[in-house]
């Protein structure tokens, strides 16, 4: 059963859609990035990492239209602000490990090695099977009548992964194939895991976590600032009143590294408070160790 929701739900912190945007505009070899969707909600969240949304019309939009199909649309409407590629990479975001990286080897290995198409692959050492007319079975990728061979011994064997495809547009629409003209496949370092259900989110989500898999921090669109309020995000949202009447707060340093990263990055870092409070001030500066542009200012924050 498929995963519904899964191209915008968060993955690691990111959508899942984000995430292959993100890899797509940090890539050299890619000048501008297209999501074609049926579904507004996809398409809103891809323009909120800086993709240009192209809305699928619904005779291509459903589980029998291919790949290719929505492909062609979407260069179509391209074409119509005057421009045209010469090469289209086509990413998919149930590969959520794809990197800006592999995209740039796998288009400059397309052209380097003068080919019309190319798709990533991972390294199979796996025997696979068949059955035959008669009901026996016989190996594919292996002679069973032979004796077992060692996985080093067996010829290099690759499985298309379905993370990236690269195609010189001209020869694609001709033959409306993503394996156009001469092809290559490309080896890339990346876990076998396609998402298409809960079970294989499950896996991916902990296999991120074993990886120690850096997040997202920042979407790449012109973020200048970010705003936050004091109460319940730079503490627990808890005050403790002693006799006197005075209140305390318990502030959090999870966040010291994210906000200093910010910083770093350039951002303007801004602290709304509803109230006139000192603590505010002092735990700026006690949480980056010096005046930064990290600071507060008396206004309603919420």
């Amino acid at each position: 059963m498929g995963l519904p929701g899964k191209n915008t739900r968060l993955f690691h912190g990111t959508p899942l859609i984000g995430r292959s945007v993100l890899a797509a505009k940090n890539s050299a070899a890619v000048q501008e990035v297209y999501v074609s969707s049926d579904a507004a909600d996809i398409l809103n969240v891809a323009e909120s990492f800086g993709a240009v949304a192209i809305t699928r019309p619904a005779e291509i939009s459903d589980s029998t239209a291919s790949s290719e199909s929505a492909i062609i649309h979407a260069l179509r409407e391209v074409e119509k602000t005057g421009f045209l590629p010469d090469i289209v990479v086509f990413l998919q975001c149930t590969s959520p490990f794809t990197t800006s990286e592999q995209i740039d080897e796998l288009v400059a290995r397309m052209i380097s090695e003068n080919a019309d198409s190319a798709f990533s692959v991972i390294e199979d050492h796996g025997f696979l099977w068949e059955v035959a007319e008669d009901g026996s079975t016989r190996g594919i990728t292996h002679d069973h009548t032979r004796p077992r061979q060692r996985r080093q011994d067996m010829a290099p064997r690759y499985r298309e992964n379905g993370a990236i495809y690269a195609m010189r547009v001209k020869p694609f629409l001709e033959t409306r194939s993503r394996f156009c003209g001469k092809s290559i496949l490309v080896p890339t370092n990346m876990p076998p895991i396609e998402i298409d259900t809960a079970e294989d989110w499950i896996f991916a989500e902990l296999f991120a976590t074993a990886s120690e898999e850096k997040r997202f921090v920042l979407p790449a669109v012109k973020l200048k600032a970010v705003v936050t309020d004091f109460d319940g995000v730079h503490t627990d949202d808890k005050v403790s009143v002693n006799q006197s009447g005075e209140e305390f707060v318990k502030c959090s340093r999870a966040d010291g590294m994210g906000i200093e990263m910010l910083r770093d990055r350039g951002l303007h870092l801004l602290i709304l408070s509803r109230e006139q409070n000192p603590v505010v001030r002092a735990r700026r500066q006690a949480e980056n160790g010096c005046s930064t542009p990290y600071s507060r200012q008396a206004a309603s924050a919420r």
